[in-house]
């Protein structure tokens, strides 16, 4: 079943970042390409499109270039991610514009390829979050990430939305608070309030997967478990500076 394809994809990646994480930011930076890369491969073959290697390449391309500029440039992390999307996306409509008129299945294609994009350049919030951890952060992103692969997991069952889409939110909000507690760090409400997010997110990402019958591949598969862990760098980012104002 490809649903636990793309689980097993988004757990992996969680464990992924956290263990890049724990080596330096050497190590994650290493790891986020990475990421980025498979998903490029994987995302524009979500639903069979044409000109799948063009656009491939443009949105790993995209996640290289903003994790590599979050990690040498000093100060504000992302002040340029949003710049570098912004070229990824007009590189997209380049190529379609390229294929011509006559050519199937380009509004798909810039959709799909444009949405891989932002979801990649996203991915170095993770770096710009190790950037500027305190102790605090580290506790926070830490929870952060055990609230989503628990939630993950819930998500793997093979039950109706109806059943695992509220347990997905309730059984991370109930983790995150605990593990808090055992941390010392954050309080328990921010980590309530951020365990409820991570379930709503991958119960939300769990519905989209489904929705269309799910991923038609493999590679499109690992790639729908990737690519929202890499955008949620940029929220776990702005999350610490929210709490460091």
């Amino acid at each position: 079943m490809r649903l636990n394809i793309v689980c097993a994809a988004a757990l992996l990646t969680l464990l992924g970042l956290v263990a890049a994480a724990a080596l330096g930011v050497g190590a994650l930076v290493v790891f986020v390409a990475v990421a980025a890369v498979v998903t490029g491969v994987g995302w524009v073959r979500l639903q069979g499109l044409t000109a799948a290697r063009a656009h491939s390449v443009v949105i790993a391309v995209v996640g290289i270039v903003s994790v590599l500029t979050a990690a040498r440039l000093p100060g504000a992390f992302l002040t340029w991610t949003g710049l570098i999307a912004a070229v990824g996306v007009i590189a997209v409509f380049l190529i379609e514009l390229v294929r011509g008129t006559g050519a199937e299945r380009r509004l798909e294609s810039l959709v799909a390829s444009s949405s891989g994009v932002v979801l990649t350049a996203l991915g170095s919030g993770w770096v710009g979050s190790l950037r500027v951890a305190t102790d605090a952060h580290v506790a926070l992103i830490g929870t952060t990430a055990v609230a989503a692969m628990v939630a993950v997991v819930m998500a793997a069952v093979p039950w109706p939305d109806r059943v695992i889409d509220p347990l997905c939110v309730l059984v991370a909000t109930a983790v995150a608070p605990l593990l808090a507690l055992l941390l010392h760090e954050p309080s328990a409400g921010v980590a309530t309030v951020l365990g409820a997010v991570a379930g709503l997110v991958v119960a939300t990402f769990r519905r989209m997967v489904l929705a269309d019958g799910g991923p038609r591949t493999r590679l499109g598969a690992v790639a729908v478990g990737v690519g929202p862990v890499l955008a949620a760098g940029s929220a776990v980012y702005g999350a610490q500076l929210l709490l460091a104002a």
